[in-house]
């Protein structure tokens, strides 16, 4: 039981550094996104006439450099699973496991099918509402504790509205499905 109780005063240290901003993981988490953005931002205005194979690659890298991220903040929460379940923020009254079974959910699976580009459209939804739980319930909507979840719930709405782009199983898979409804229209 003291252990169960100092586990706890830890994981409130820690939430109370994150608060203020003095978690130093976050700080470099935030500055290597805000790097990624203002690069892909240059990227963009300096690609002007080599549109096509650049433009291609902006949704890939964007999927796979943020679901690396956020994948990694998945595989933190299952490594520590058993400390988390017991001091994890209860959210909308789901309870501190079953909160922390759903963010394990959106930030390690749904981060798999994000860097496949699977079903990205349908994959992001849960991403983009985990998000918006984290800034504006866990974190008030306050910066710069919430910033970084601001950040994501931002680029999972690009997502949504940009789809996986070229490089993705589901560029693929829509070949494919044209292939086949090209070569049954040409049989009629």
């Amino acid at each position: 039981k003291a252990e169960r109780e100092a586990l706890k005063a830890e994981i409130a240290r820690r939430r109370k550094e994150a608060k203020e901003g003095g978690a130093p993981t976050k700080r470099k988490d935030i500055i290597a996104v805000s790097a990624v953005v203002l690069a892909i931002v240059l990227l963009c205005v300096l690609a002007g006439g080599i549109a096509g194979m650049l433009y291609a690659l902006i949704p890939a890298f964007l999927r796979l450099f943020f679901g690396i991220l956020f994948f990694s903040h998945g595989l933190d929460k299952m490594i520590n699973f058993n400390e988390l379940s017991y001091t994890y923020p209860s959210v909308l009254g789901f309870g501190s496991y079953m909160t922390l079974m759903v963010s394990i959910f959106c930030e390690f699976a749904c981060s798999l099918f994000l860097i496949a580009g699977l079903l990205v459209r349908i994959t992001v939804i849960p991403m983009i509402a985990s998000m918006a739980v984290a800034f504006f319930d866990i974190h008030d909507g306050m910066f710069p504790a919430g910033e970084l979840s601001l950040i994501y719930m931002i680029l999972f709405v690009i997502l949504y509205i940009t789809g996986p782009g070229r490089y993705s199983v589901d560029y693929l898979i829509d070949m494919k499905f044209q292939k086949d409804k090209k070569a049954s229209e040409g049989v009629k």
